[in-house]
């Protein structure tokens, strides 16, 4: 009998996870928001139904291994992942790709938007589908801000803003100088000379950062929250695989 294991997902590189845990012989399952697509073994999408939803699944499917692989903003799934592996006594290890190099790290928005006062005039904001809140950057009335994948809606933003799309996606190498070239063309185009951005773990964002580096325009990280439970974490879906 194949072993079984929960992969909870959400972070970059979670279909490749699971599908290298499924052709290494695992009985997969995976939780994953609806916005997230996994080719291999069974996949249940949208709510989670909390720590006690995670922990009926992880007793009515038999788990025996959990892998917490949510987004590393996502705070909630991390803790409902942790008390629902707490309660069932089922073995986690956690995946979480690796964080940037390169950039100036900072602890939270309200610190990124005091850095970029003093030292940017037309700031690149990645908002990241709301991860980054630009209400943070609301009092901020001399620089204007490029705002991408900002929420719908918003306490307050920026009083000098406009929208640009998304980066280019992401196919192959995130070096692809096509990708880096359409990226550059944003900065130069909207006289960026700050970017700020949320350390997700996204692939595109890399796309960001070399652009950004050959152009000599300072990239500002926001860390990711400490949510991570006190267990073995991997860097790459590829270690979890080979561990497990």
């Amino acid at each position: 009998m194949r072993t079984r294991v929960l992969v909870v997902g959400g972070a970059e590189g979670v279909g490749r996870l699971a599908a290298g845990l499924f052709r290494g012989g695992w009985e997969v399952t995976t939780v994953v928001p609806a916005s997230v697509t996994v080719a291999y073994g069974r996949v249940l999408t949208g709510y989670h139904g909390g720590a006690a939803g995670l922990a009926r699944t992880i007793t009515e499917g038999r788990i025996e291994v959990i892998v917490d692989a949510a987004a590393p903003f996502d705070a909630e799934l991390h803790a409902d992942t942790a008390e629902a592996a707490r309660a069932t006594g089922v073995t986690m290890v956690a995946y979480a790709p690796p964080a940037l190099s390169g950039v100036v790290n900072l602890p939270d928005a309200k610190a990124a938007a005091a850095w970029v006062t003093r030292h940017a005039h037309h700031v690149l904001l990645d908002c990241a589908d709301g991860v980054l809140d630009p209400t943070a950057f609301a009092d901020d009335a001399d620089n204007l801000y490029v705002l991408r994948r900002a929420p719908a809606q918003a306490e307050a933003w920026p009083p000098r803003h406009r929208d640009v799309p998304d980066v280019p996606d992401v196919a192959g190498s995130v070096r692809d100088q096509g990708q880096k070239g359409e990226e550059r063309a944003v900065l130069r185009d909207n006289q960026v000379d700050a970017v700020v951005l949320p350390d997700t773990g996204e692939a595109a964002h890399q796309v960001t950062l070399a652009a950004a580096e050959s152009l000599g325009v300072p990239v500002v990280a926001v860390a990711r929250p400490d949510v991570l439970p006190a267990v073995t974490v991997f860097d790459s879906p590829e270690d979890v695989v080979r561990a497990l």
